[in-house]
């Protein structure tokens, strides 16, 4: 049998269980990954809150995010005259979330998140003006920018999991997500200065801002009320 076939086998399994007639109230903490470009990935551990009635679910989210990128580290500088300190750091702050859940079955749902929230992002260069060595050559200008800006964002994802029964009170869950999300920055860049004597062209350094593609793994725990 194809994998393909499988898969139906069991969306029909799923689909096709004791109609759903719950009227209870989800309450747990998950731990989140989600993928985003830009450096912009992190791990979150989030509070939930979801209201179940029969087919129907509405809720909310806390994202308590703790994961932090560094986009400076992977600046290709020239340590010998063109050193310069980089402290470039993006974080996502706490976020509020808001989902809607269509149970098609007792484990099965599909549904839709909207998160909002803010990025911090801090952006700190520095480097001392150098005087050339040679007559012939020119001298290493000084660099100072230092930033400290908070982005709001905004994030649609579609989501689709289980939900299973552990005992009378509590449950699992698991599932995917996928969407989008934008990001608009206060700042078009932060600045730009030369990295290297090989390469003509300064560096830019940009905020991160945009449309983009975004996606995780969620599993959590709870009480049902």
């Amino acid at each position: 049998m194809k994998p393909f076939h499988y898969f139906t086998l069991l969306i029909g399994f799923l689909l096709n269980q004791t109609s759903v007639q719950a009227q209870f109230q989800y309450i747990g903490v998950e731990g989140q990954i989600y993928g985003a470009g830009g450096n912009t990935s992190s791990f979150v551990t989030s509070f939930n809150y979801l209201k179940q009635f029969g087919r129907h679910g509405i809720g909310g989210e806390l994202g308590l995010p703790i994961a932090l990128d560094n986009p400076g580290v992977k600046v290709p500088i020239d340590t010998v005259g063109y050193d310069a300190g980089i402290v470039w750091k993006r974080q996502y702050l706490p976020y509020l979330g808001f989902r809607y859940r269509f149970f098609a079955s007792n484990v099965f749902f599909i549904g839709v998140l909207a998160n909002v929230g803010l990025m911090r992002e801090r952006f700190f260069a520095d480097r001392y003006f150098q005087f050339a060595d040679t007559r012939d050559a020119e001298a290493i200008p000084p660099v100072y920018y230092d930033y400290v800006i908070r982005s709001p964002f905004f994030r649609c994802t579609f989501e689709s999991g289980l939900v299973w029964n552990l005992g009378k009170l509590m449950y699992g869950t698991f599932h995917g997500r996928l969407g989008l999300q934008y990001t608009q920055a206060s700042l078009d860049q932060f600045g730009a200065f030369q990295v290297s004597q090989d390469n003509s062209a300064p560096q830019l350094f940009v905020p991160h801002h945009g449309l983009g593609f975004t996606g995780g793994v969620s599993f959590g725990l709870g009480v049902k009320l």
